[in-house]
């Protein structure tokens, strides 16, 4: 009795403890919680503040570097100096080209051009910031480099860098006589990214060629990296718009070989910043980066290079104060918990000790034990409820004895059901377990009984549905008309019968014929609605499919019968008396006519047997979607050696040798089956290289399908072509070089989809090829 003292005690110790807790320490949390939501908008701030700032600057610095250059470029091409030594160039290099640039002559003369103008212009210097200087005629020809790379004598309109930023850039300044900045790209000749800023050559307004300035990136790449205010994992990200793809155009911190190598599709992963910038965007927040980490990040667009720039920090070195700041605070809610907890305990046992007595007092009475009186000394609301206790004992006496006379009277009543409650009984275990659902109504419709066939059928459990009206099951697919007639019919007293199409709880359709009849009591009225009802989905369904497939099969047979008629008839014999009567005038006139008349009828003889052969593919065509024969169970093997005598004599003429593993046996229409491996060994014995042909069949079998493949050892096909193959009237090469009609694959695809199945091809051109196709088990 002392141990179940304690344990009451205990427990409501716990719950005054849990309460105060709540009530004290709640205000603490919401504190704790705005202060340290607070402190991460402030720290936010302050570093999206600070990367703002960086981002500002590097920018400006980026654009004033390319300005101060192309102000540069544009200052040099209005030289005099440039002028006259780009026609000098140009004049020597154009007798150059008749003659060896090691011809004395020309090098002499271009060497002592070289010098003067190197007294005008140094490249390499420090402060000249340019890592090349190219002078390009105005019919393209690179005259003059300055690092005489490989770009140096070539033409960059028809010569090996026509595609590069040079070129470009080139045609820029040329087409509209201003001066231009190409984008940051890979250049081979210097073998590293590079811009070029070119201007046009202009003396008194006639275009006389370009001078173009290379770039050098010492300086570009002392702002990109300039980690100043960034901390320890900040870093400033670089990228050029490509095709279809961001490109990185610096090293980054996290990254020094970045430059070029790592590229960024664009839609291939979430909007990345990097993507934002490229694509003009401006903006900030926090994101994700190229590697998948979480970072504060601030992006910009330079437009005057074509760049998209991301100054970014990664968020756990920027939000580390605020990390600190939850800690800190973790550690004073533990403390003034403990002290809380401690202060209630005391507390919760002065008020819990009179209440567990009073407890054991209660359940003493409730043991029958009328005589006991609860004391508990107290002058507060328990001891109220002390009195009160006490006060309900005595009149529990009298009501127990008056219950006593009242129970012997109950206990015949009792009795008196129990026959009746038996027979009920039995017909509830016939009704629960009837193998058609059942519902019961009230007159309202309301549902007050449904069986667990109703809740296998529709998946609503009993409790879900009680209350409710049918109309719940309701699709929207049964006509209203339906339903008014079935009101009207039951409301009058009559039985009524139909269908509907109802929504299961998962919203899964079926449909249910349903038997619906009135009750009555004694005096006649109606008092309760019972419905019969029966899943019919699957009889349905199997109706609605059978209707279908006949329907399908008589509209494929007259399609089928109506286009034999034609092929055969309509069109082969017509056909077919042209190319007698060709062959006739072929065979007794051949000697009467010229050269040409002879190849006019050799035309025609030609097109008309290609033009049987088309029918006659386009027959083979039509008949694979009719529904032919029934599947059967066939031996796959025994159908290949088939296919394979009916080629015998194309196999010996081209020497092929044809291989093939165990195949299984499995259902399908055998005849269709032969065609299909007889196309495409038929396709591989005619598209074969000098060597003979060697064709190869295996098959693949899993749970669900087996797939088969045919290799060979061919001319192979481009990928590009691997979809159109396999569409009617389809040629890769001439008829002259490869015979057919274009229609053999386009049968093969046919008969693999009427079995449910799919066709593919993997080849390479001079490679062979495989064909694959997949037949479902079942």
């Amino acid at each position: 009795m002392w141990k179940r003292k304690i344990l009451k005690h205990n427990r409501i110790s716990r719950k005054l403890l849990g309460w105060f807790l709540i009530m004290s320490l709640l205000p603490l949390a919401v504190y704790g919680y705005a202060s340290i939501n607070n402190g991460v908008k402030t720290v936010k701030n302050e570093v999206m503040t600070k990367l703002i700032s960086v981002a500002d600057d590097r920018v400006q610095r980026i654009g004033d570097h390319f300005f101060d250059i192309e102000k540069n470029v544009t200052s040099l091409a209005q030289s005099p100096t440039i002028i006259n030594t780009l026609r000098e160039f140009k004049t020597v290099f154009e007798k150059g080209k008749t003659a060896s640039t090691d011809n004395r002559f020309f090098s002499y003369n271009y060497s002592a051009i070289e010098k003067g103008f190197g007294l005008f212009y140094t490249p390499g210097k420090a402060a000249s910031r340019y890592h090349d200087l190219f002078l390009i005629s105005p019919e393209g020809d690179v005259v003059y480099t300055a690092t005489k790379g490989d770009d140096f004598g070539t033409n960059l309109i028809t010569g090996l860098y026509k595609d590069s930023e040079l070129a470009q850039v080139f045609k820029r300044a040329k087409t509209l006589l201003e001066t231009n900045i190409s984008d940051y790209m890979y250049y081979a000749p210097s073998r590293e990214l590079a811009v070029f800023i070119a201007a046009p050559v202009l003396s008194e307004g006639e275009f006389k060629g370009v001078i173009a300035l290379q770039v050098d990136n010492k300086d570009i790449n002392g702002i990109v990296n300039d980690y100043t205010g960034l901390g320890r994992t900040g870093e400033m990200v670089t990228a050029s718009k490509g095709v279809g793809e961001a490109v990185f155009a610096m090293p980054l911190r996290n990254d020094p070989e970045a430059a070029y190598r790592r590229k960024i599709p664009f839609g291939s992963q979430e909007r990345l910043p990097i993507l934002e910038a490229v694509n003009g965007n401006k903006g900030r927040g926090l994101a994700v980066d190229y590697r998948g980490k979480e970072v504060l990040a601030v992006w910009r667009y330079l437009p005057s290079i074509r760049w998209g720039v991301v100054v970014k920090i990664d968020a756990n070195e920027a939000f580390a104060p605020v990390d600190r700041l939850k800690g800190w605070s973790m550690i004073v809610g533990f403390v003034t918990m403990v002290g809380a907890m401690a202060v209630v305990f005391f507390v919760s046992r002065s008020i819990s000790r009179p209440i567990v007595q009073l407890t054991e007092s209660t359940k003493i009475i409730g043991g029958g034990d009328l005589n006991h009186v609860v004391d508990v000394v107290s002058y507060d609301e328990i001891g109220q409820l002390a009195d009160s206790f006490n006060d309900m004992t005595g009149k529990l006496k009298g009501s127990y004895l008056r219950q006593e006379r009242i129970n012997a009277r109950l206990q015949r009543e009792i009795d008196e059901h129990k026959l009746a409650e038996e027979k009920i009984r039995t017909l509830s275990y016939a009704v629960e377990q009837s193998p058609s659902a059942v519902v019961i109504t009230d007159v309202n419709g309301n549902i007050e009984y449904v069986n667990q066939k109703f809740s296998r059928i529709t998946g609503y459990a009993a409790e879900e549905v009680i209350g409710q009206n049918p109309r719940i099951l309701k699709s929207d697919n049964t006509q209203p008309e339906t339903y008014k007639e079935l009101w009207e019919a039951i409301t009058s007293g009559k039985e009524w019968y139909g269908i509907f199409c109802n929504k299961k709880k998962s919203g899964e359709l079926f449909w249910e014929s349903t038997y619906i009849s009135p009750v009555r009591d004694t005096d006649g009225t109606i008092i309760h609605y019972v419905a019969l009802k029966e899943d019919i989905t699957d009889k349905k369904l199997a109706d609605e499919k059978l209707e279908y497939m006949m329907a399908d099969i008589q509209r494929s047979n007259k399609e089928l019968e109506q286009f034999a008629y034609v092929a055969s008839h309509d069109l082969q014999e017509p056909l077919r008396m042209v190319a007698s009567y060709m062959q006739l005038l072929q065979r007794r006139y051949k000697d009467k006519f010229d050269n040409d008349a002879n190849d006019f009828i050799n035309y025609a003889v030609d097109g008309s047997k290609r033009m049987q052969e088309l029918i006659h593919d386009l027959l083979a065509y039509s008949r694979v979607g009719s529904p032919g024969r029934y599947f059967e169970q066939i031996d796959i093997e025994t159908v290949l050696d088939h296919a394979i005598r009916n080629l015998g004599m194309s196999i010996k003429d081209s020497g092929a040798v044809v291989t093939h593993d165990s195949m299984p046996t499995m259902f399908a229409d055998g005849i269709q089956i032969t065609q299909l491996f007889q196309n495409l060994i038929s396709n591989s014995i005619k598209y074969y290289n000098e060597a003979p042909p060697r064709i190869h069949i295996s098959a693949k079998q899993n749970k669900k399908a087996v797939t088969f493949s045919v290799s060979d050892n061919g001319i192979g096909i481009d990928p590009q072509y691997y979809e159109r193959i396999f569409t009617i009237f389809q040629r890769l090469h001439g008829k002259e070089k490869y015979s057919g009609t274009g229609i053999g694959l386009a049968i093969c695809k046919k008969i693999v989809e009427r079995h449910h199945g799919k066709i593919w091809v993997e080849s390479l051109p001079g490679e062979g090829s495989t064909f694959y196709f997949t037949i479902p088990e079942k």
